[in-house]
């Protein structure tokens, strides 16, 4: 059975190859090798598809406006509500860091050493740059 050092371990190199997916995407865009004009087009339209993809779920008529008005789902989710209250020490761990999401943390921070804080240095530092070409370019692409 996992425990939460398994846990905090599966959630590093999860955080890690995140870090190297945006550092690699960066760095495409800070070699010239992708147009600032079609990462432009992308985002704007990734936006509009983000708003037509949510818009079943919280618009009017969207699935939740459906469940607020049914009586038995929003029991159910009054259950749920109710059974993480209950196991809040099992779910979301106590002030040791012992039990839960905390032992999971716990062990997550113990994990991060200089190597890690240079990584996070130098995705936040690439990430600046390319928000600065992006934003040099922004007359020129939304015109």
């Amino acid at each position: 059975m996992a425990n939460a050092a398994d846990f905090a371990n599966a959630l590093m190199q999860i955080v890690l190859a995140n870090f190297e997916l945006l550092t690699n995407a960066f760095s495409l865009l800070l070699n010239n090798s992708v147009d600032v004009a079609e990462v432009w087009n992308v985002s704007i339209h990734a936006a509009g598809f983000g708003y037509w993809f949510i818009k079943p779920f919280v618009g009017d008529g969207g699935a939740l406006d459906v469940a607020s008005k049914n009586v038995s789902a929003m029991k159910n989710i009054s259950y749920a509500i109710n059974y993480i209250g209950g196991n809040a020490e099992t779910i979301f761990g106590n002030e040791t860091g012992q039990k839960g999401l905390s032992a999971v943390m716990s062990h997550f921070v113990g994990m991060i050493d200089d190597e890690f804080a240079l990584k996070v240095w130098n995705l936040a530092k690439s990430g600046v740059e390319v928000a600065m070409r992006m934003l040099e370019n922004i007359n020129s692409t939304l015109r």
